[in-house]
């Protein structure tokens, strides 16, 4: 920056005349010599300006006339009284007597003294242009131009600026100028690239300053400058600290308001809080950013542009790296029976962690976070830190005696149990475990794919997806997820149907990486639909893994003319059609004939890789088992790989225990007064004929006392007790069978389990016994997802 400039101007007068004209000057001398004759003024000094003098003449023959002749003045010929004008010059008087002698006198207007600087011209301009004229005139009482000769000094307030004699030399490279006063006064111009206003101050010797203003406002915008915001850290679904601000300025850099400035998302998923933003008096444009979901360096990109903007750049990059969350431990409160295990989760935070026990008794693994409840009753507090220091606590509350099985765990959630509401309603199909005690469920929101991960305490895992949850569209009129399958790298396979807009429905899967992004390396872009033909509906139920990895998904298909099958589809690791498996990776299971209503509900993978579907023919149940390669194994009941049993009308759960056999669970119709009764069937492990060591016959059927009880789903327990889970009458029933098919009187009341609905559209799907022993059932209940955790 320059510092502020100081011009001298010297104001030059020639003062010649003032000198030499102290006598009456005789003009005609040669005449008025040959007469002998003189016609004298009394008095020709010097006239200053607008004022008057009266003239006296001496010499002459006669009566003396005066006459004027020329210059800036007038002469009242009665008086003989002389004006002088407003204006310097020479007055010429003419003096003629009575003889007819003639003689013309000069008297000199002289400058009044000055009292004023006066500067005088344009107020504004634009920056870099040549501002002016700017006059400056010395001036009397009068207000007059004096032309007096004086020095002059201006002064400019600020810097960037330069002050120069004419338009042609106003150029940066002047630092200074001489001017000479015309008649007019002196003309000076300025000029700065610099936006602001300037005080310019002429002052002269005994003079008080002449004063003017100038402000210099700025061009046309250019381009854009980051202000502020770039470079910037924050954790993921958090607001950036500083707003990302742009500056729109002219091409000297100055501010420039009024300029629409977009602002657009370019990668790291986060959210600006305008689309765009006008520029105000200082040339700022910005916008409020919240980070993406996913940690990493530099990977939340905005960028705020102006496509008409002449110059460069017409658009400015923010890069803004997100941060984990901080590091939370979960779950934060649990209740524990002595001697019992709890994995604990670090969610969010930098890796390594590193667990510990603040106090209290048990132990806690520094590394995996399993904890191990001591023997005695009481509080114990665990601690994770993370590498950058930040920890989190969480409480253990071991319990003297651990509660009844059946007892709804209150440490789980709010009260036992957690919700999730969503615009709209939503469904949960399908739930599994993560082996830190981490829940994943599958269903549907708004029409799509619904993949929604907790946390071990029952909170919504931050750290998946956008907020716990994602949604996958795969284009379709209506879009369910129906199963998960977690594969030995942690990513969730997610299967379901997709309703088409006009020709039925097809299997849908995709694949989503441990975060809960889709896997874009999976199928087409992450997704894989398969369409069993006839243009019918083609409903997916559940799926499964190999242990090659390949993807197993059961399910029905509709044929025509009329009739069903179970429907069978395998995918390789990559989501490819498996075309070493039935016919380009479909089968059709049709072993009761193709005009007959055949349903698959649920797989179950055997250690050897061959697997069991069950389902539903005509009303009664359906057992099937495969080979590995997807062929029936006719070893298994009568000779075609599948078995019918009559015992039971549909089965929906399917488990398979330590010895082999083969447990089945689901309903029976038993009369039009009780309705259907929850059942529980086993059978020998080559599914010819029910285990008639089991319950009764092979069969438990149980009644809740109500209309509808209906088994969906069951888990075996470690000690080898059987659960099912389902609907009760009005509410959910959960029942627990020794492993003989009795009651389990430790469970509940009788080995019955009633639960309110709390609604009046209600269903039971998924139950899942988290690594603990505890029991967690998936519910929908009026469009609201509750999940609820019972002890066992």
């Amino acid at each position: 920056m320059r510092r502020a400039r100081t011009i001298a101007i010297a104001w030059v007068l020639g003062l010649s005349a003032l000198t030499s004209a102290c006598s009456p000057t005789i003009v005609d001398a040669v005449k008025t010599a040959e007469l002998g004759l003189a016609i004298l003024l009394e008095d020709t000094s010097p006239l200053l300006l607008r004022t008057s003098r009266v003239l006296r003449t001496s010499g002459g023959t006669g009566e003396i006339q005066l006459s004027l002749i020329s210059g800036p003045g007038a002469l009242n010929t009665s008086t003989n009284t002389l004006v002088a004008g407003n204006t310097l010059g020479t007055i010429v008087i003419r003096a003629t007597d009575s003889s007819g002698v003639v003689a013309e006198f000069e008297i000199v207007v002289a400058p009044t003294a000055p009292t004023a600087l006066i500067a005088s011209g344009p107020s504004s301009a634009q920056a870099g242009e040549c501002a002016g004229p700017i006059t400056l005139e010395l001036r009397d009482a009068s207000n007059q131009n004096t032309f007096a000769s004086s020095p002059i000094v201006i002064t400019l307030s600020g810097e960037e600026a330069a002050a120069f004699s004419s338009v042609s030399s106003c150029s940066d490279s002047v630092d200074s100028i001489n001017v000479t006063t015309g008649s007019a006064g002196a003309e000076v111009y300025f000029r700065s690239n610099e936006a602001k206003a300037y005080a310019l101050s002429a002052s002269s010797t005994a003079l008080a300053p002449g004063n003017h203003a100038l402000v210099f406002s700025a061009g046309a915008a250019d381009h854009l400058e980051i202000a502020a915001g770039a470079g910037q850290s924050a954790r993921v679904g958090t607001a950036l600290s500083i707003d990302p601000r742009v500056k729109v300025v002219d091409n000297f850099g100055n501010p420039v308001s009024g300029i629409t400035i977009g602002f657009a998302v370019t990668a790291g998923g986060g959210v600006a809080g305008a689309a765009s933003a006008t520029s105000n008096a200082q040339g700022f444009a910005s916008t409020t950013f919240t980070m993406g979901p996913n940690p990493g360096t530099s990977n939340n990109t905005l960028v705020a542009s102006n496509n008409a903007l002449p110059g460069l750049p017409k658009s400015i990059t923010f890069v803004a790296s997100a941060l984990p969350p901080a590091v939370s431990l979960h779950p934060q409160a649990i209740e524990l029976a002595k001697g019992a295990v709890q994995t604990f989760a670090a969610i969010g935070g930098t890796p390594p962690f590193f667990y510990e026990i603040l106090s209290g008794a048990g132990s806690i693994d520094p590394v995996t976070g399993v904890f191990t409840a001591p023997v005695a009753s009481g509080v114990t507090q665990v601690r994770v830190s993370d590498s950058e220091g930040e920890s989190d606590t969480a409480d253990i509350t071991t319990l003297t005696t651990a509660p009844a099985g059946g007892t709804v765990d209150s440490s789980f959630g709010v009260s036992g149990q957690a919700e999730l509401i969503l615009t709209g309603g939503a469904t949960l199909n399908e739930m599994k475990f993560l082996p830190d005690g981490r829940s994943i469920i599958a269903g549907q929101h708004g029409g799509n794919f619904l993949v929604a991960q907790f946390l071990a305490d029952g909170l919504l895992d931050p750290s998946f997806g956008t907020g716990g949850m994602v949604e996958v569209d795969f284009g379709g009129a209506s879009d369910s997820a129906v199963g998960i399958a977690i594969q030995a790298d942690g990513k969730i396979v997610v299967a379901g149907t997709t309703v088409g807009p006009t020709s039925g429905s097809d299997f849908a899967i995709t694949r989503l990486n441990t975060n809960g992004m889709i896997d874009t390396g999976f199928g087409t872009n992450g997704k894989t639909t398969l369409d069993f033909g006839d243009l019918l509906n083609d409903e997916a139920s559940r799926v499964a893994l190999q242990s090659t990895g390949n993807i197993i998904i059961v399910g029905t298909a509709l044929s025509v003319p009329f009739g069903s099958s179970v429907a069978l589809a395998r995918l390789t690791t990559s989501g490819a059609p498996d075309t070493t498996f039935g016919t380009n990776g479909l089968l059709k299971a049709v072993p009761y004939g193709a005009l007959n209503t055949q349903k698959g509900y649920e797989i179950k993978v055997l250690p050897d890789d061959r697997f069991l579907v069950v389902g539903e023919y005509q009303s009664d149940s359906i057992v099937g088992r495969f080979t590995a390669s997807g062929v029936a194994d006719v070893t298994f009941g009568n000779a075609s790989g599948f078995r019918m049993y009559s015992e039971m009308d549909v089965a929906r759960g399917l488990a398979v225990d330590g010895t082999g056999k083969v447990l089945l669970a689901g309903w029976k119709f038993t009369d039009f007064t009780t309705r259907y009764d929850m059942t529980v069937l086993r059978i020998a492990s080559d599914g010819l004929l029910a285990d008639a060591t089991f319950g009764v016959a092979g069969m438990r059927a149980v009644d809740f006392g109500g209309g509808w009880d209906q088994a969906y789903c069951m888990e075996l327990q470690p000690d080898g007790k059987i659960l099912a889970a389902g609907t009760a009458g009005a509410g959910f029933g959960l029942i627990r069978l020794s492993s003989t098919g009795a009651l389990d009187n430790t469970f509940g009341t009788a080995g019955k389990l009633t639960i309110a609905s709390g609604g009046s559209a209600f269903s039971l799907n998924a139950m899942r016994l988290q690594p603990d022993g505890k029991i967690l059932i998936g519910t929908t209940v009026d469009g609201k997802i509750v999940i609820q955790r019972i002890w066992p």
